[in-house]
């Protein structure tokens, strides 16, 4: 069975590591499994045996100008900072009420590959699954609301919520996600 990862990075985090481990599961067990993420820098992971695919963002002149704003702050400011650019870009651009389209640009790259199952790992990505119409998508969630408020805000929760009601099969590892799933599956098939 070919089944695809979907990730919008694959910085050093605790939900990216849990996913590296399961691609190495599935890959052990037989299956062709791929990871795809626009960025980040896997080495981290020692043993990952299985392919990740990074796609550069194309991004617009204006968000150019933002990124190149970025980097000219980051050099006067930050340059002892142990942050990731594009984590930095993210929040920067994010305050500014301007953002790559992630979702866009990865739903892309998820369409120009033939999966049997696209597993969708963060509700950003969630999205792209979606659009790119790939068949049997999967959500594994890992996510919670307090979390996406913290780190994106309102907006950003009102995404995670929406992307909770997308037509998927889930998957998680823990029992408070379970219930907020449930819960929000049940709200979507009220009248």
């Amino acid at each position: 069975m070919k089944i695809l990862f979907a990730l919008i990075s694959t910085r050093l985090a605790g939900g990216v590591r849990y996913i590296f481990e399961v691609a190495n599961g599935l890959k052990d067990k037989g299956h062709d499994v791929k990871i795809v993420a626009l960025a980040g820098d896997h080495s981290w992971f020692k043993n990952l045996r299985v392919e990740v695919i990074y796609k550069p963002l194309n991004l617009n002149t204006f968000s150019s100008v933002v990124y190149a704003f970025y980097k000219f702050y980051r050099y006067v400011t930050l340059r002892s900072a142990k942050r990731n650019p594009y984590d930095t870009f993210l929040l920067i651009s994010s305050k500014l009420g301007v953002r790559p389209d992630i979702i866009i640009e990865l739903a892309e790259l998820i369409r120009s590959f033939d999966s049997d199952v696209t597993v969708a790992t963060y509700y950003l990505t969630a999205f792209s699954v979606w659009f790119s119409q790939n068949k049997n998508p999967f959500y594994l969630m890992q996510d919670f609301p307090e979390l996406v408020e913290g780190n994106e805000g309102k907006l950003g929760l009102n995404m995670f919520y929406h992307s909770l009601k997308l037509p998927f099969s889930f998957i998680t590892v823990s029992s408070y996600a379970k219930q907020l799933i449930v819960e929000i599956i049940l709200q979507r098939k009220l009248p």
